[in-house]
């Protein structure tokens, strides 16, 4: 499989990447979440004796208007100084539930001083039109597949979801953060995106994407062994799942490389991906090295069956092992269907015979392809 890489996404990615490739959640866990602005009284009880310069320094923080950028640089200033004097006060704290309380403060302050630094780093906000020139130069390549921009209402979990291009430059790598966006643009938008955010109340319990960083996608890159089954290529292990376990996450990326992963809740075709294009992705299981499965479910790319066809030409060519009794899954006109490969190959080899149009007819019949 080709290694090349895709000069012009790594120059432009290379110009966000501190916003984008943030590695697990760690640090991003939570961070848009905002110093607590009760007195530290509040937290430890009357009688405090080290409070009052971090009672003084929250109540000028929190005085501040969050969404204003003239004011985004003086609450990084008092969040540091926060921060020392939170430290300084825990040198001075002898009872261990106090102790445990001052380090949770503190833990929270420095995920917001984080976060903000992040919003300073973004300058303005124009990200929207660099992913828009990504597309507009990719255009030209075959089946690039890019993060899904079209807003939609989820009729099942009754939500707007879509924009994974502001997921993908989030700081925090927030899921749910695409009606918030539609919100911003009906305001007047005196503000950027993410200062404006910076006054609504976001749940903490905001789902979030944990996206890898440049070892952990090196870790999930696969390779063909020299039998033709598929290895992880550091370790040249054999990849294999249990037979019930669900099918991994993967991703074949516009280099041509081929990277799995186990999904989760936080772990989605973005964290392998890290916000560039694809030419798929989807499910797929593998079992001692042979590919048993593979799909196009990607909420973030929505690829069609004719990318995963020229994925399964791909691997076919580049002889890694399809077990003989494959299955593909695959959606026509929103229905989904499952069946073996050979199957699937069948019915395109029906239309060979065909003139173009006929041919194109009938595939479109059979799968629903856009050209």
């Amino acid at each position: 499989m080709n290694r090349s890489p895709n000069i012009f996404f790594l120059c432009i990615l290379g110009a966000i990447a501190p916003l984008v490739l943030f590695g697990d959640l760690g640090i991003t866990e939570r961070a848009w979440v905002d110093f607590p602005p009760e007195p530290m009284s509040f937290h430890f009880g009357p009688g405090v004796q080290w409070s009052e310069e971090i009672d003084n320094i929250n109540t000028e923080y929190n005085a501040l208007t969050k969404t204003k950028r003239e004011t985004l640089y003086k609450r990084i200033s008092l969040l540091n100084d926060l921060v020392e004097k939170l430290g300084k006060a825990a040198e001075k704290i002898n009872k261990p539930e106090e102790l445990k309380r001052i380090i949770d403060l503190t833990k929270i302050a420095k995920k917001k001083l984080w976060y903000l630094r992040a919003l300073e780093d973004m300058h303005k906000e124009d990200f929207k039109s660099i992913f828009q020139v990504i597309k507009h130069v990719l255009a030209q390549e075959t089946n690039i597949l890019h993060l899904v921009n079209n807003i939609s209402f989820d009729t099942r979990l009754a939500m707007y979801w879509g924009l994974y291009w502001l997921e993908a430059i989030d700081p925090c790598h927030r899921l749910e953060l695409t009606p918030y966006f539609m919100r911003w643009e009906r305001s007047n938008k005196s503000t950027s995106f993410f200062l404006w955010l910076e006054g609504e109340h976001v749940p903490c319990s905001s789902q979030q994407v944990e996206v890898f960083s440049a070892g952990e996608v090196a870790n999930c890159l696969i390779k063909r062994s020299a039998e033709g089954y598929l290895a992880y290529y550091k370790t040249g292990s054999i990849v294999s799942q249990e037979s019930d376990a669900p099918p991994f996450l993967y991703v074949f990326t516009v280099d041509q490389e081929l990277l799995v992963a186990t999904g989760s809740k936080s772990i989605r075709h973005l964290s392998l991906t890290r916000g560039a294009p694809v030419l798929c992705s989807g499910e797929m299981k593998i079992l001692k090295g042979e590919i048993v499965y593979v799909d196009s479910e990607s909420g973030h790319y929505q690829p069609t069956i004719s990318h995963l066809l020229m994925v399964i030409e791909h691997l076919k060519q580049a002889g890694i092992r399809l077990a003989i009794d494959m299955r593909v899954k695959y959606y026509s006109e929103g229905v989904a269907f499952e069946e073996p490969l050979k199957s699937l190959l069948k019915k395109i080899d029906q239309c060979g015979n065909l003139t173009e149009s006929k041919r194109k007819q009938r595939l479109v019949s059979y799968f629903s392809l856009v050209s």
